[in-house]
């Protein structure tokens, strides 16, 4: 939203949790994000095993945590292309 702005004294913290399918917990990432107003993580920096990514955006004010963070989870798309362990045989019957 437009009318939405960053505030001064105001640290801003984004935390990328990567899970695998058991949502057991792959790595998580804790970025100062400062004044950006977006941030774009790499689909290839992420672990192999990656489905799901839990997001957290808060902000921090003279060491105190928001206690309004913002949560979201997002599934990853599993694309199938080659090659995908795939084993072929010719079999001529």
């Amino acid at each position: 939203d437009s009318s939405v702005t960053l505030e001064e004294s105001v640290n801003y913290q984004l935390i990328l949790t990567e899970l695998d399918e058991d949502n057991a917990e792959l790595r998580t990432q804790s970025i100062n994000v400062g004044t950006l107003n977006e941030y774009t993580m790499s689909a290839g920096t992420m672990q192999a095993n990656t489905q799901k990514i839990e997001i957290q955006l808060k902000s921090i004010r003279d060491g105190f945590d928001n206690y309004q963070t913002f949560n979201h989870e997002v599934e990853l798309s599993t694309f199938f292309s080659a090659p995908y362990n795939l084993k072929v045989e010719f079999k001529n019957d």
